[in-house]
Protein backbone atom coordinates (compact mmCIF):
# COMPACT_ATOMS: atom_id res chain seq x y z
CA UNK A 1 0.00 0.00 0.00
CA UNK A 2 2.55 2.51 1.00
CA UNK A 3 4.18 1.62 -2.72
CA UNK A 4 0.98 2.21 -4.69
CA UNK A 5 0.50 5.74 -2.72
CA UNK A 6 4.34 6.43 -3.08
CA UNK A 7 4.84 5.64 -6.23
CA UNK A 8 1.22 6.76 -7.85
CA UNK A 9 3.12 8.88 -10.80
CA UNK A 10 4.81 5.99 -11.93
CA UNK A 11 2.13 3.83 -11.71
CA UNK A 12 0.06 6.00 -13.88
CA UNK A 13 2.64 5.99 -16.27
CA UNK A 14 2.72 1.94 -16.47
CA UNK A 15 -0.83 2.35 -16.65
CA UNK A 16 -0.67 4.78 -19.76
CA UNK A 17 2.01 2.56 -21.22
CA UNK A 18 -0.80 -0.32 -21.43
CA UNK A 19 -3.56 1.48 -22.51
CA UNK A 20 -1.66 2.96 -24.89
CA UNK A 21 -0.42 -0.38 -26.71
CA UNK A 22 -4.38 -1.94 -26.28
CA UNK A 23 -5.76 1.48 -27.59
CA UNK A 24 -3.24 3.13 -30.63
CA UNK A 25 -4.86 0.04 -33.06
CA UNK A 26 -8.00 1.56 -32.88
CA UNK A 27 -6.40 5.22 -33.43
CA UNK A 28 -7.35 6.41 -29.71
CA UNK A 29 -5.06 8.07 -27.49
CA UNK A 30 -6.11 8.26 -23.78
CA UNK A 31 -4.26 11.30 -22.49
CA UNK A 32 -4.24 11.37 -19.29
CA UNK A 33 -4.43 8.52 -17.06
CA UNK A 34 -4.53 9.43 -12.87
CA UNK A 35 -4.96 7.20 -10.10
CA UNK A 36 -7.73 8.14 -7.74
CA UNK A 37 -9.27 6.35 -5.52
CA UNK A 38 -8.18 2.98 -4.12
CA UNK A 39 -10.11 0.33 -2.20
CA UNK A 40 -8.70 -1.16 0.46
CA UNK A 41 -10.52 -4.82 1.74
CA UNK A 42 -11.12 -4.34 6.08
CA UNK A 43 -8.14 -6.55 7.10
CA UNK A 44 -5.85 -4.42 4.77
CA UNK A 45 -7.35 -1.26 6.72
CA UNK A 46 -7.33 -2.64 9.54
CA UNK A 47 -3.56 -3.63 9.34
CA UNK A 48 -2.66 -0.19 7.99
CA UNK A 49 -4.38 1.08 11.31
CA UNK A 50 -2.49 -1.32 13.68
CA UNK A 51 1.12 -0.06 11.99
CA UNK A 52 -0.05 3.42 12.67
CA UNK A 53 -0.72 3.11 16.00
CA UNK A 54 2.77 0.86 16.91
CA UNK A 55 4.34 4.20 15.15
CA UNK A 56 2.59 6.54 17.12
CA UNK A 57 3.04 4.55 20.37
CA UNK A 58 6.99 4.52 19.35
CA UNK A 59 7.39 7.71 18.79
CA UNK A 60 5.65 8.82 22.22
CA UNK A 61 8.33 5.84 23.91
CA UNK A 62 11.05 7.70 22.55
CA UNK A 63 9.74 11.15 23.33
CA UNK A 64 9.17 9.86 26.95
CA UNK A 65 12.82 8.28 27.36
CA UNK A 66 14.15 11.94 25.53
CA UNK A 67 12.49 13.30 28.99
CA UNK A 68 13.80 11.15 30.84
CA UNK A 69 17.40 11.41 29.81
CA UNK A 70 16.93 15.84 29.95
CA UNK A 71 15.89 15.13 33.39
CA UNK A 72 18.64 13.06 34.53
CA UNK A 73 21.10 15.11 33.10
CA UNK A 74 19.80 18.36 34.93
CA UNK A 75 19.67 16.17 37.93
CA UNK A 76 23.11 15.44 37.34
CA UNK A 77 23.87 18.93 37.48
CA UNK A 78 22.01 19.62 40.36
CA UNK A 79 24.32 17.28 42.24
CA UNK A 80 27.38 18.52 40.68
CA UNK A 81 26.93 22.08 41.80
CA UNK A 82 25.77 20.76 45.36
CA UNK A 83 28.64 18.38 45.57
CA UNK A 84 30.78 21.71 44.87
CA UNK A 85 28.98 23.84 46.84
CA UNK A 86 27.45 22.14 49.88
CA UNK A 87 25.07 23.56 52.38
CA UNK A 88 25.14 23.69 55.71
CA UNK A 89 22.50 21.29 57.32
CA UNK A 90 19.31 22.84 58.63
CA UNK A 91 19.82 20.61 62.04
CA UNK A 92 23.47 21.92 62.71
CA UNK A 93 25.63 18.44 63.59
CA UNK A 94 23.09 16.32 64.60
CA UNK A 95 23.42 13.27 61.87
CA UNK A 96 20.71 10.26 62.70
Amino acid sequence: MDELLSERDKINLQLQDVLDTQTEPWGIKVSLVETKQVDIDTDMQRAIARQAEAERERRAKVIHAEGEAQAAEKLLAAANIISVYPQPSIFGSFRP
